[in-house]
């Protein structure tokens, strides 16, 4: 059960980090491509 908990609470900062980062990529992108065109 710990396992099971341990890696329930990793899941959670992981899905977040990965939103974090798709939302970092989209972000500049999406202020850059304006400037550029």
């Amino acid at each position: 059960m710990a396992v099971e908990t341990a890696s329930g609470i990793r899941v959670a900062p992981l899905a977040q980090d990965i939103i974090l980062m798709s939302s970092a990529q989209v972000m500049p992108k999406a202020l850059t491509s304006p400037k550029v065109g």
